[in-house]
C-alpha cells in the first residue's frame, strides 16, 4: 500500500522560506526603491521650497547690473547685491548692500547659509551708501572728534590694531575704536566689545571724491583681512560709479 508522508505544519514552512537565500532579496529591493524614490522627492520639494522662500523674501540673484541712484550720483550695481532691491530709485534713501568675502559676489542660493548666518566668522560685507550732504567727513571726525570722547588708556589687539575705548556719554557707549597702524592710510573701525553681541561687528566709515558717504561693517573676525577688504570695497564703489557713467 502507498504511503504519504505528512506535509510540514505551517510554521515551519514559514521557517524555512525566511531562512532560504534569496528569498527577501525582491522584496528589500522594492523596499530600497521606494525608500530612495522618497528621499530624493523630498530633497527635491526641500531645494524648491529654498528658493521659493529666497524669492518670496526679496532677496535677488540675478547678477546683472542695475542703475541706482544715491543723491546726486548714479552707480549701476549687480542686482544681486542689494539688500533692499526696492531702494534704488530713490534717490535720497541710503543704499543696502551686501557682499561675500572673498569672493565680493552677491547673493545667490548656493551662499544663501552664509548671507544668512550670524556666526562670528560669517564671511559677509555690509555696505551702505547715502549722499554725503553737510555730514563731517569719517576723516575728520578722526581727527577732529574722536579725540575728545576717546579714554586716554590704549591696547593693541592679536593683528596689530591700537584699541581705544570711548567715553560714555558721547553716543558711543560700549563701542571701541580700532586704528590700523598705516601711516599712508589708517583704517580707522568702531566696533562692538566682544562681550556685547555674540557676533561683534566693526563698521569702516569713507567719502569718495564723488559725494558718497560708504559704510561698510563686518565681523571682527575678518579684520585680519582689513587692508584687503578696504581695497576691495573702495575699488568696487569707485567701478559700480564708472559703470554708470559709461
Amino acid at each position: 500500500m502507498e504511503t504519504t508522508s505528512a506535509a510540514p505544519p505551517l510554521h515551519q514552512l514559514t521557517r524555512s522560506a525566511r531562512l532560504r537565500p534569496g528569498y527577501n532579496l525582491p522584496v528589500m529591493g522594492v523596499v530600497f526603491g521606494l525608500s530612495l524614490l522618497a528621499a530624493l522627492l523630498i530633497t527635491r520639494l526641500g531645494i524648491a521650497g529654498f528658493e521659493h522662500f529666497v524669492r518670496d523674501a526679496g532677496m535677488p540673484t540675478d547678477p546683472t547690473p542695475t542703475a541706482a541712484i544715491v543723491g546726486d550720483v548714479a552707480l549701476a550695481i549687480p542686482h544681486n547685491k542689494f539688500r533692499r532691491p526696492d531702494s534704488r530709485s530713490e534717490a535720497n534713501a541710503p543704499l543696502d548692500l551686501h557682499l561675500h568675502w572673498p569672493s565680493l559676489e552677491g547673493f545667490s542660493i548656493e551662499r544663501a547659509a552664509q548671507f544668512q548666518s550670524a556666526a562670528p566668522d560669517a564671511p559677509t560685507i555690509y555696505v551702505t551708501l547715502q549722499p554725503a550732504g553737510g555730514a563731517m567727513a569719517p576723516e575728520e571726525r578722526f581727527r577732529r572728534l574722536y579725540p575728545r570722547v576717546l579714554t586716554d588708556g590704549m591696547s593693541r589687539s592679536e593683528h596689530g590694531f591700537v584699541i581705544r575705548e570711548f567715553r560714555d556719554g558721547h553716543g558711543y557707549d560700549g563701542e571701541r575704536l580700532f586704528i590700523a597702524p598705516d601711516p599712508s592710510r589708517p583704517l580707522v573701525s568702531r566696533c562692538d566689545p566682544a562681550d556685547h553681541t555674540a557676533s561683534p561687528t566693526c563698521l569702516v566709515q569713507f567719502r569718495t571724491a564723488e559725494g558718497l558717504d560708504v559704510n561698510y561693517r563686518i565681523r571682527q573676525s575678518l579684520l585680519a583681512d582689513w587692508r584687503a577688504i578696504d581695497e576691495a570695497v573702495r575699488r568696487l564703489v569707485g567701478e559700480w560709479i564708472a559703470a554708470a557713467d559709461a
